[in-house]
């Protein structure tokens, strides 16, 4: 924006108008014709003085030389007769082509190295864009790696449920088994002690009568056969064992594979966390959204406020406006040419009357005076 109307400043600070056509009197000119028309050309010369410097300045271009106005000569004196105004004219007019053929060639160079940097600023901005997207991508990668691992951790929670409810199972059969097992030694103590029984009174049973003998094989018999079932069942008892071995072997393994997955897991979202801080580190902030700057209106002269600080006043051209008014009456000679300056400037300030960094030498070299002033007081 401060180039853009440095520029239209500059636009303004050099504009010739067509050279009138030197004409003179027979009789020549009259000492108040001279005298207005000195007067005149000295405040076109101030004019075009002032604007080529401040548009000079803010254009970050070496300052424009123009010739210092003339004086003004007092009513009293007698005109010179040989002087041609409108020969002085068209000097003057074509002294003006000549720095607005000059601002145009600097300005022309300007407007060539913005364009450059515009074109450098577009490339970043493309890359920027990409790398944006690709920034993207991958944290819609991790959002998904994300829900990958939590699926997983669910269907390790619920495997792990079905193994507790297995173990758990194995746990009542071995009770039953244990009970069972029991109750089997329990029945082959009660046989001993019939064998023993038995074996006691096999005397008396040889004794008696071949009945008794019969039904002592019998009974043989019915105990070689409750032997052979006890066998068999203390096999499957052995078999039983086994099993339940094998099944405790399977939970452990279960179990110390549970507990590796759970280990990867949480070493998976430790890193997935690590790198996700490591992304929000490197994202650049976004800038704020700026307002569009309205055309700040033109004013000629602000009106009196009091008198801001000398530092500050060289900042802002409002600030230099209102030290102007206010010791107008201390410098007589040199407040038109300073308020002429302070309307140029306003050319080039920011929203609010800031000026670039540009014009601080200029507004030190032409305001000197007024901001030693304001520093005394």
């Amino acid at each position: 924006m401060g180039l853009r109307r440095a520029k239209q400043a500059a636009a303004l600070a050099v504009v010739p108008s067509p050279a009138p056509e030197p004409t003179r009197p027979p009789a020549g000119y009259d000492a108040r014709t001279v005298a207005e028309a000195a007067e005149i050309i000295r405040h076109q010369t101030l004019v075009l003085g002032v604007r080529s410097r401040v548009a000079a300045a803010a254009g970050g271009l070496p300052p424009v030389a123009v010739p210092e106005p003339p004086v003004t000569p007092p009513a009293a004196a007698s005109a010179p007769t040989g002087v041609d105004l409108g020969l002085v004219l068209a000097e003057l007019h074509a002294l003006a082509g000549r720095l607005d053929e000059r601002g145009e060639t600097a300005f022309a160079e300007r407007e060539a190295a913005l364009e450059r940097e515009a074109r450098q600023l577009e490339e970043r901005e493309r890359a920027l864009r990409e790398l944006s997207a690709e920034l993207d991508r991958r944290n819609d990668d991790l959002r998904g790696g994300d829900k990958t691992f939590a699926e997983r951790e669910a269907a390790l929670q619920r495997e792990s449920r079905q193994l507790a409810k297995t173990a758990e199972s194995l746990a009542q059969q071995q009770r039953r088994l244990d009970e069972r097992e029991r109750a089997l030694r329990e029945l082959s103590a009660e046989l001993d002690r019939r064998d023993d029984e038995l074996r006691s009174g096999e005397k008396e049973r040889r004794k008696r009568d071949g009945l008794e003998e019969r039904a002592a094989k019998t009974r043989e018999r019915e105990l070689a056969a409750r032997e052979s079932a006890l066998e068999k069942r203390a096999a499957e008892l052995a078999k039983n064992e086994e099993a339940v071995a094998q099944l405790r072997r399977r939970a452990d393994e279960r179990a110390a594979e549970l507990e590796r997955r759970s280990d990867d897991l949480r070493r998976a979202e430790k890193e997935l966390r690590k790198r996700r801080d490591d992304r929000e580190r490197r994202q650049p902030p976004p800038e704020p959204p700026r307002a569009p700057e309205p055309e700040p209106p033109v004013v000629f002269e602000a009106p009196a406020s009091p008198a801001p600080a000398a530092g500050d006043a060289r900042r802002n051209v409002e600030s230099l406006a209102a030290l102007v008014g206010r010791y107008a009456t201390e410098f007589p000679e040199q407040v038109e040419e300073w308020r002429w300056y302070v309307q140029s400037l306003r050319d080039v300030a920011a929203i609010g009357g800031d000026l670039p960094a540009s014009v601080d030498g200029l507004v030190l070299d032409v305001f000197a005076p007024l901001l030693a002033r304001a520093a005394r007081d």
